[in-house]
């Protein structure tokens, strides 16, 4: 068994008290940085997730405006074919007419020639 005075074990039991000071005053300010570098680190955090939110809503963006145009190139085309179609029916009908048309005339002048006698 160690033999102390009541001067050493005061002195002892002071710098026990002492050190425990230190070591709370060293956990608070552990305890302070941690938290500033939590603050920072969700403040990055928030800036980065930001930044890519962007970048991801811009690339989205871009990628309707590319599907967009695509789009509008595809039924453009599209219907340059229909219109083109379109026209060539109505060639095709127009040519039938004017061939039925000109039937219809021929029978007409026949007939007209048939009832005034020039032709039997």
């Amino acid at each position: 068994m160690i033999k102390m005075s009541n001067g050493e074990i005061l002195s002892l039991l002071e710098k026990i008290v002492k050190v425990e000071d230190e070591a709370k005053e060293v956990l608070e300010e552990a305890r302070r940085k941690a938290e500033e570098i939590i603050a920072e680190g969700e403040g990055e955090a928030k800036k980065a997730y930001e930044k890519s939110y962007r970048e991801t809503m811009s690339l989205l963006e871009r990628e309707v405006e590319e599907v967009l145009e695509k789009a509008r190139r595809e039924a453009e085309e599209e219907a340059g074919k229909i219109i083109s179609e379109a026209e060539e029916y109505a060639k095709k009908i127009d040519e039938r007419v004017h061939v039925k048309g000109r039937e219809i005339a021929k029978t007409l002048v026949k007939e007209l020639l048939r009832g005034m006698g020039v032709l039997k």
